[in-house]
């Protein structure tokens, strides 16, 4: 098996780097070919590949409303991970992996999980990926409108409020357009970069835009069931509790960056 190799921007990420620190005894290079968790009676591992406020919390909840899937969350976080490793005492990554696995899969038979781009390499470096073969498959989320989806990562990195359930920081938010021009890059950089991987590794894939998805989730979530092979799944409102974080703040930072860039606006002295 050949590793992907380092990309600019992308591999290694900050999520590698510090998990690879505190497993100091455990290279990541010994792992790979060593039998990773398919658990045993785990029928399902999906991922669901994502850029930050891309809608993925949303679509991961709305997915396992039912209760007929493990809800996907980010579970390869190097925070995450070296938290639940100090508590249960775990000496490698593989250790961390199969404990996940075991105890997230237990009463739904599947497992879920969301992955950067960074942290979807790292799965197929180290072996993950290959030891799920034909019971692995992809949802890919991405969000037609990138300039509101930079308008609220440029929001979140300032109140520190990634979800409609925390209560992040009380900050002055600036407004700051070369910010969210440079966001919108990287988010469309990581997308392309999921597509073409995705691509070059042969995985099944759903594409899905936030937009459509949030227009119909009932039907969405029926389609992206069957392509998962769950049947009969479906959207329940009521155990979702996400909700719209996006406010006025969000419309005026938007009508500001088509003033100041818009063809329609007037040209500056």
């Amino acid at each position: 098996m050949k590793k992907i190799p380092p990309i600019s921007g992308i591999y290694p990420d900050v999520h590698k780097e510090q998990i690879d620190k505190h497993f100091l005894d455990q290279p990541q290079a010994s792992l790979q070919n060593k039998k990773f968790p398919p658990a045993k009676g785990v029928e399902l591992c999906y991922l669901i590949c994502f850029t930050n406020r891309c809608g993925s919390n949303f679509l991961a909840s709305s997915l396992a409303s039912d209760g007929k899937l493990d809800t996907a969350g980010e579970f390869f976080n190097y925070d995450f991970v070296i938290n639940q490793s100090k508590k249960k005492g775990f000496s490698s990554y593989q250790q961390y992996m199969n404990w996940l696995v075991k105890r997230k899969s237990a009463a739904t038979r599947t497992f879920g999980a969301k992955v950067s781009i960074g942290q979807l390499i790292h799965l197929y470096n180290i072996g993950f990926m290959h030891a799920w073969k034909d019971r692995l498959k992809v949802i890919h989320i991405t969000r037609k409108d990138v300039m509101a989806q930079a308008i609220s990562l440029s929001i979140a990195h300032q109140t520190k409020c990634w979800t409609s359930e925390q209560d992040g920081i009380h900050a002055e938010v600036i407004y700051r357009p070369a910010n969210i021009l440079s966001i919108m890059r990287n988010i469309n950089y990581q997308n392309g970069m999921f597509t073409s991987l995705l691509d070059l590794v042969g995985l099944p894939t759903y594409s899905i835009r936030y937009e459509d998805f949030v227009e119909d989730p009932h039907s969405r979530v029926s389609d992206i069931g069957a392509f998962l092979g769950v049947q009969n799944l479906i959207f329940k409102p009521e155990n979702v509790p996400l909700k719209k974080q996006a406010n006025s703040l969000n419309a005026d930072f938007r009508a500001r960056m088509i003033a100041d860039f818009s063809l329609a606006a007037p040209v500056a002295d």
